[in-house]
């Protein structure tokens, strides 16, 4: 047997997990190899040092902690103040305004695009007068001020 299929095989040969003819040959091996023979010693101080340390003992009502500080958690997660948005996202009224500007824009590309001065065409102010009922102060009434300048606006 060769040094890879040796060391291959220290971890089974630790765990008797060996065949008796593999054991005998790995020994043999073991005998022979100096390389080998140190892997093996290492392996074995390894082990040692791992199993010398005992476990410390687990408490037996650790399990029961462990739900308890579960169930605190969770009713001070249910009981905090929530964190309001700075900016309220999703709001009725202004989801309204943004489709309603989105497909005002839309039309005015459309009707652009038809016309002979093409999509550089400004749409004509009568198409924005759903806007006429904003105040100027919301998001699209300042936007369709803009578009129609602020002379339309007076």
């Amino acid at each position: 047997m060769n040094c890879e299929k040796v060391q291959a095989r220290l971890s089974a040969l630790w765990d008797h997990e060996l065949p008796e003819e593999q054991v005998r040959q790995v020994r043999e091996h073991l005998d022979a190899c100096g390389a080998c023979g140190a892997a093996w010693e290492a392996l074995n101080r390894l082990h040692r040092a791992l199993g010398s340390d005992p476990l410390p003992p687990i408490p037996m009502d650790l399990a029961g902690r462990i739900v308890l500080a579960g169930r605190r958690r969770l009713q001070e997660k249910e009981t905090a103040p929530r964190r309001r948005l700075a900016f309220p996202v999703f709001r009725p009224a202004l989801v309204f305004r943004a489709v309603a500007l989105a497909a005002l824009l839309a039309l005015g590309y459309l009707m652009g695009a038809s016309s002979p001065h093409g999509a550089a065409a400004v749409p004509p102010a009568d198409a924005l007068e759903v806007f006429d009922l904003l105040p100027s102060q919301t998001p699209a009434g300042v936007i369709v001020g803009v578009m129609e300048g602020p002379e339309a606006r007076s």
